[in-house]
């Protein structure tokens, strides 16, 4: 379960920028493996430290108190 997905990340940062940060081939196309593997780490991360408290992938219906953390 993603807390973010590429749609979030490219709203966040806007496309021109996504692109830059993730195009390592230079295709001028964001690389969605890239990004997939950003996504898994900071997930990994961030479960790390919610494991502590709650049961992980966090169940957004189930905690909304731990998603505001996110």
């Amino acid at each position: 379960m993603y807390y973010v997905t590429l749609s979030d990340i490219e709203t966040r940062l806007g496309p021109a920028v996504l692109v830059q940060l993730t195009d390592d081939a230079h295709t001028g196309e964001v690389n969605p493996a890239v990004v997939a593997e950003t996504v898994d780490g900071a997930e990994g991360e961030v479960n790390s430290h919610l494991t502590l408290r709650y049961t992980v992938p966090v169940d957004a219906i189930a905690n909304p108190d731990a998603v505001a953390l996110l």
